[in-house]
């Protein structure tokens, strides 16, 4: 164990008391309007997440609180007194959707996994206990005060969409899509440099996915976007969600008018930063490789 991480676990041990005494009695009378990314994984939404929490005023897990998450109301009580001003991301740099810097944003995933199933995480509107649903809520209203708005970007977030829009009825659902050759290309890429082998699964879990993780790798990924895709489109329409489907190549080829468009569909002009500043002209668009590989799933689509 490095001794950061040390350090951290004994701050979580030190102070899990206090920790648990705020998860119980803290009370916030604010009506927080949480954002949530969703979309199959390598579609863009890391590079969503970090645009949104940087063009809007808003909230957002950073990896300061996340790597506390034992600790999570203390540590983001200590992070407003510190950056008494908007927290930014410093840059619009990941690897396999995951920042470097204390202040970069965060999936949120270990928080998150303290309430929903890990598992099996498909999450029906129902499925939450009472208990782990209201102190859910007081967490995330916590976490995302003063700011109103609060962002959050998990590609699980795709299989709780029923479950966030009955705890927050004011959601916002941003759904990040991107060409499905390109994706399920970059997805077989992201499993063989995180040395993910053929007959294990990788990233989010649709209900089904132990049956279908015999399929050859390919055609599980290809069925793992597909499912995804669909509970997605099933639920948006089940709820009723408020929700944009934003593609990937807009996102790259001209983000301030795209942050413009979320801003004016959803009422958020009030929050909106000085984009000229804060948001580059455009970003490297990867296009679909010409290899093999591409051919193949090209030829399982289309069969």
């Amino acid at each position: 164990m490095k001794l950061s991480q040390f350090l951290i676990s004994l701050q979580s041990i030190a102070l899990k008391p206090i920790e648990r005494y705020f998860r119980k009695s803290l009370t916030y009378n604010h009506n927080v309007k949480p954002v949530w990314i969703i979309g199959v994984p390598r579609s863009g939404t890391t590079l969503a997440y970090q645009l949104f929490c940087t063009a809007f005023k808003t909230s957002y897990l950073s990896n300061r609180v996340v790597k506390r998450y034992r600790i999570a109301l203390i540590t983001r009580m200590a992070e407003r007194l510190i950056y008494s001003k908007k927290l930014i991301p410093p840059s619009f740099e990941s690897a396999y959707g995951y920042t470097q810097s204390a202040n970069g944003p965060h999936e949120g995933g270990p928080l998150f996994y303290q309430y929903f199933p890990k598992e099996y995480p498909y999450t029906d509107a129902d499925d939450l206990e009472e208990k782990d649903a209201k102190e859910f809520k007081k967490m995330i209203q916590a976490i995302g005060y003063p700011n109103r708005l609060f962002v959050s970007k998990n590609t699980v977030h795709s299989l709780r969409i029923k479950a966030l829009a009955k705890l927050f009825p004011n959601s916002i659902f941003l759904w990040i899509t991107r060409d499905k050759v390109a994706t399920a290309h970059s997805i077989i890429k992201a499993r063989g440099s995180n040395g993910i082998r053929s007959e294990q699964w990788w990233s989010v879990k649709p209900p089904g996915w132990i049956e279908k993780n015999k399929l050859p790798e390919t055609e599980k990924v290809v069925w793992q976007i597909n499912e995804i895709e669909s509970i997605i489109q099933r639920d948006l329409a089940a709820v009723g969600a408020s929700f944009m489907n934003i593609s990937y190549k807009d996102i790259c080829e001209n983000p301030r008018e795209l942050v413009k468009k979320v801003a004016q569909q959803f009422h958020l002009n009030d929050y909106v930063q000085k984009l000229d500043e804060l948001i580059p002209l455009s970003f490297p668009y990867s296009k679909v490789p010409e290899d093999e590989l591409a051919e193949e799933l090209e030829k399982i689509w289309n069969d």
